[in-house]
C-alpha cells in the first residue's frame, strides 16, 4: 500500500513528447496562450526541450533530437524517443513535482516498490535541479520527475 510522501511539493511542470517541436510551440502559444520561457537541447539527453508558462502552469515539451535511441540516462524504453515510437503521437511523458529533500524521496518510492528508471545519482534537469524518474505508468499512466528545490 502506498503512504503519504511528506516531503514532496508542488507541481512542477508536466513533460509533453512532441514530434514537432517548433509547431507545438505553436500551438500552445496561440491556441492556449502559453508564453515560451525558454528552448534549447540538451544533447546527452538527446532531446530539444522548450518550457512554456501561462500563470503558474510550466509545460516542458520534448522532442528527440536523433532518429534512434540511445541512453540518455534514463532506461531505454522509458526514453522520449521510444515513447513517441510506442504512441506515434505528442503525449504527456511526465508529471513533474517538487521535493526538499530528493534522497528521503527517492527512497520512501523505492521502499513502496516504484522503480527507479533514471540510472545516474547525480542527474539534473535542464535548470541545474537534481532530479529522480520513476516509473508510474500502470499507477498514472505517464512517467513521475521528482525534482530537488534549489
Amino acid at each position: 500500500m502506498f503512504k503519504e510522501i511528506t516531503e514532496i511539493g508542488n507541481i512542477d511542470h508536466i513533460g509533453i513528447a512532441v514530434t514537432d517541436l517548433a509547431a507545438s510551440i505553436n500551438h500552445y502559444s496561440n491556441l492556449l496562450n502559453f508564453n515560451l520561457v525558454n528552448e534549447k537541447s540538451l544533447i546527452d539527453h538527446d532531446i530539444k526541450i522548450a518550457f512554456l508558462k501561462k500563470f503558474e502552469t510550466s509545460i516542458e515539451l520534448l522532442q528527440p533530437i536523433s532518429s534512434q535511441s540511445f541512453e540518455t540516462g534514463l532506461l531505454k524504453e522509458f526514453t522520449v524517443h521510444n515513447f513517441i515510437l510506442k504512441n506515434k503521437n505528442n503525449g504527456i511523458h511526465h508529471l513533474c513535482v517538487q521535493t526538499q529533500n530528493l534522497e528521503k524521496s527517492t527512497q520512501n518510492l523505492s521502499e513502496m516498490g516504484i522503480e527507479k528508471i533514471s540510472n545516474n545519482e547525480n542527474w539534473k534537469g535542464s535548470d541545474g535541479s537534481p532530479i529522480s524518474f520513476f516509473n508510474t505508468l500502470e499507477i498514472f499512466g505517464y512517467l513521475l520527475e521528482i525534482k530537488q528545490k534549489i
